[in-house]
C-alpha cells in the first residue's frame, strides 16, 4: 500500500504559523519529524510515525517515549532533511509534503529549499512556508493560481529550456542566465503552465493576501 497525499515531513525550522501549512499539519496521516522538530510537534498536540535525523536536538525524554520510531542518521555528509528525503525515497511513499523547511536560519532554509530542485526522486515533493509553496516541475505542468499571484522559477542548470504561459513575463524555449532571473514574475489567470527541457524548475507561488 502506498502512503498518499497526506505524508507530512516536518523539519526544524520554524514551526508553522500561517492557516494553510496548520491544516496540512493537522490532516496529515503520516507525519515525519526531522529530529528536533518532533520538541514543536508534541508541544502543538501531535504525534509522530516516524522521526529521522542525528538526534542531536530531541529532547532526552521524547527519545525514551519515541525509541521504537527513531531512524537514526549520524553521517555528516547531508542535513536531516536531504537523509531523510533519500531515506523516504527508498520507501512506498508518492507524495510528500515538507513543512517547517524555513525560518530560524536563512542558510538552512535557502539549503532546503534547493534540496528538493535536482534530486529525481520517485515521490512528487513540495515545500509548504507561512508565505507560499515550492514545487517542482519535471516537463510539465499546470498549476492552479489567481490572478495577480507572486510567481518565481528558479533553475539550477543553464540549459533548462523553459515555457511559460498566463504569466505575466513569459518564457519561450528559454533558459535562466542566473538564479535571480525569473523571480518577481506574475500569474495573469486561475492557473497557468510551466514546461521545460533538460532538467527540474522549481516554482514558488506566495499565498492570497
Amino acid at each position: 500500500m502506498r502512503l498518499k497525499n497526506l505524508s507530512v515531513l516536518l523539519a526544524n525550522g520554524q514551526y508553522p504559523e500561517h492557516k494553510h501549512p496548520l491544516q496540512i499539519l493537522k490532516e496529515a496521516k503520516h507525519i515525519v519529524c526531522l529530529d528536533g522538530a518532533v520538541n514543536k510537534l508534541t508541544e502543538n498536540h501531535l504525534n509522530p510515525d516516524i522521526i529521522i535525523g542525528d538526534m542531536d536536538s530531541i529532547n532526552s525524554k521524547l527519545r525514551e517515549k519515541y525509541s521504537d520510531i527513531i531512524i537514526e542518521k549520524k553521517s555528516q555528509d547531508e542535513n536531516d532533511l536531504r537523509k531523510a528525503l533519500k531515506w523516504l525515497d527508498q520507501r512506498r511513499y508518492s507524495h510528500i509534503t515538507i513543512l517547517g523547511a524555513t525560518g530560524l536560519r536563512d542558510d538552512h532554509s535557502i539549503a532546503n529549499i534547493f534540496s528538493i530542485i535536482d534530486q529525481n526522486f520517485k515521490f512528487e515533493v513540495k515545500i509548504v512556508t507561512d508565505y507560499g509553496i515550492f514545487q517542482i516541475v519535471k516537463n510539465k505542468a499546470k498549476i492552479n493560481s489567481f490572478r495577480g499571484q507572486p510567481v518565481s522559477l528558479f533553475a539550477t542548470k543553464k540549459n533548462i529550456k523553459i515555457t511559460t504561459s498566463r504569466l505575466k513575463y513569459n518564457l519561450k524555449s528559454s533558459s535562466l542566465s542566473n538564479l535571480y532571473y525569473g523571480t518577481l514574475n506574475e500569474s495573469l489567470s486561475d492557473s497557468f503552465t510551466v514546461a521545460c527541457n533538460g532538467g527540474n524548475v522549481l516554482v514558488y507561488t506566495a499565498y492570497q493576501k
